[in-house]
């Protein structure tokens, strides 16, 4: 399924699919919000997202930070302070993360990216660029691993 960016906008934050059309409205809904919050997806700043290229705002999923950008000798798992400073470590790696992404965007073929995801590698490890909409219906990326999808 495409995701279609000028289309309106439900009451659950995603767009009518033939899923809502045959169930209905879901009962729960765990929002983009909520995921960046709890720590399921840390933001990627906006200065190092735009510096790679991206002009949306990036998440990239609590998986895909451990397997590739955590900092070992870091005091915590994800960054659960927002405000705080990565350390060079996490910015080198996230770094080559975005860069990874953004590059397979610019020459992925053009079939490829008719779908909503595109598959990347970085340091081995195969990695998924979901574009999407967030909360309220704009556009935005989440960098996945296989078992985020």
């Amino acid at each position: 399924m495409q995701h279609d960016p000028h289309a309106e906008v439900n009451e659950s934050g995603g767009q009518p699919d033939a899923w809502t059309e045959l169930f209905g409205e879901p009962f729960h809904v765990y929002t983009r919000r909520q995921a960046l919050q709890e720590g399921s997806l840390v933001a990627v700043p906006r200065e190092l997202a735009h510096m790679t290229g991206f002009r949306a705002p990036v998440a990239i999923t609590r998986a895909a930070w451990m397997g590739l950008v955590h900092d070992w000798n870091a005091a915590t798992e994800v960054p659960e302070d927002r405000n705080r400073a990565l350390s060079t470590h996490e910015q080198m790696h996230l770094r080559k993360v975005c860069q990874a992404a953004t590059f397979r965007l610019a020459t992925a073929p053009k079939k490829e990216l008719q779908d909503d995801t595109v598959k990347f590698r970085v340091s081995g490890e195969s990695l998924w660029l979901n574009v999407g909409p967030d909360d309220d219906g704009e556009v935005c990326f989440t960098i996945m691993t296989e078992v985020d999808l």
